[in-house]
Order: structure tokens, then sequence, then C-alpha cells
């Protein structure tokens, strides 16, 4: 009996650590700074668990520097009002967010200005 029950108490142990593992985790993104660009979007994919988004940023007197911006999953996006069709591959849009700590060209998506104009901020979703 009570190799049966240290059995099962391991078993709900493992399996209640399990989508703790699978998390993905912005601890890499510096949350004390935040930068803005504006580009041209050169790639685009509302999906799951992340979405993302390339922007070509010029760059005064030289070659256009690629960001890769990652952002929230795009169930929440979609609930949030986003649409497949609000960054499109040519669009110029305007992004804020906080740079990663060790590569400057990856950022995480907190605040975005569309090519229409509107705006879509990270910290007022509910």
């Amino acid at each position: 009996m009570r190799s049966t029950m240290l059995a099962c108490l391991s078993l709900i142990a493992v399996s209640s650590a399990l989508p703790v593992l699978s998390h993905h985790s912005i601890a890499n993104f510096d949350q004390t700074r935040k930068i803005t660009i504006t580009g041209k979007v050169t790639f685009f994919r509302l999906t799951n668990p992340h979405s993302h988004i390339d922007l070509e940023v010029p760059v005064k007197g030289g070659a256009p520097q690629t960001y890769k911006i990652f952002t929230i999953a795009a169930t929440v996006m979609k609930r949030s009002g986003w649409t497949r069709d609000d960054i499109k591959v040519g669009d110029q849009v305007t992004a804020t967010g906080n740079p990663d700590r060790s590569d400057p060209s990856l950022m995480n998506l907190t605040h975005i200005v569309f090519a229409n104009g509107r705006t879509w901020n990270w910290d007022l979703i509910p």
C-alpha cells in the first residue's frame, strides 16, 4: 500500500511540473530597457506558441539591419484584436520592445504602430 501511494504521489509531482517545463521564458530580454525601431516588414508569422516579425531597419551610412521581434501567442494576439492582415511583408511599422540581453537584433514586442496607424500595446491587454 505504501509503495502504491508513493508511486501515485511521484506521478502527480512529475506531471504537475510538465507545464512549467514547456513554457518559453522572456528572461533573456532586458525588462528595464525599451528600444523603438521603424522599418519594413520582411517576415510575419501569426503562430503559437509565439508569433514573429522580422524588420529591416535602415542604418545611416550603412546596410540595413534586420531585427527579429518575438511576440506573445497568436491566440492572445487574436483576442486583443490582431488579424493575419494587420502586418504584411513590405509594410512600414514602428515597434517598441525589450531588447535581448546578449543579441541587440532581437527584441520582445511591447508596442507596435501598424502601417495603417492603428496601435497595439501589450500593457493594455486585460
